[in-house]
């Protein structure tokens, strides 16, 4: 299963930005409880309420050490993807591997083009965030993990945990150890 994974995956790339995202199947077809054995396998990653719209269904997830950025959608019972986001490929690749695993999801042995160049679009999104953390890192002095898990984690609570801005900022910038003061 993980050869495959690894295999089939979307990869893209930009300096240390990494993206990969993988279309598949998960053996339990609920997301309430792929949410629930996430949350009991995963202790260091916090899991969103289902995040209902109008395509698609979706979990959100956020990993710390180092900060990973993961959703796991569901367009229709038996058609899923995992998508991340960090600037580590290695853990973001085995923590993809791990959630998978844990959700008994199989990834189809073809990946859709049509996914994949969606993908591809909001990957060009992402860039420009990833440009403003180096520029935020820079001007701070803070390492670039730090400011990209900061913006990431603020965006995490405001968008999928309901927090207010403001306490998602304090929040986060506790979390990764930066002043916003």
């Amino acid at each position: 299963m993980k050869d495959r994974f690894r295999r089939d995956a979307i990869i893209y790339e930009h300096q240390r930005l990494t993206f990969a995202g993988i279309a598949g199947q998960m053996m339990n077809q609920e997301l309430s409880a792929a949410g629930q054995l996430i949350r009991s396998k995963c202790l260091e990653t916090e899991v969103s309420p289902i995040q209902l719209q109008p395509r698609r269904d979706f979990l959100a997830l956020f990993g710390f050490s180092p900060p990973l950025d993961i959703t796991l959608d569901q367009y229709s019972p038996l058609e899923n993807s995992i998508v991340g986001y960090a600037l580590d490929r290695t853990r973001l690749i085995e923590r993809m591997q791990d959630i998978a695993d844990i959700i008994g999801f199989t990834p189809h042995s073809k990946q859709d083009l049509a996914i994949a160049e969606t993908w591809r679009r909001e990957f060009e999104i992402e860039k420009q965030t990833y440009f403003w953390c180096e520029q935020i890192s820079e001007h701070l002095g803070q390492p670039l993990e730090r400011i990209f898990g900061l913006v990431r984690y603020t965006s995490f609570l405001t968008q999928y945990m309901g927090k207010d801005e403001k306490i998602a900022q304090e929040i986060a910038s506790q979390r990764f150890g930066i002043s916003l003061s």
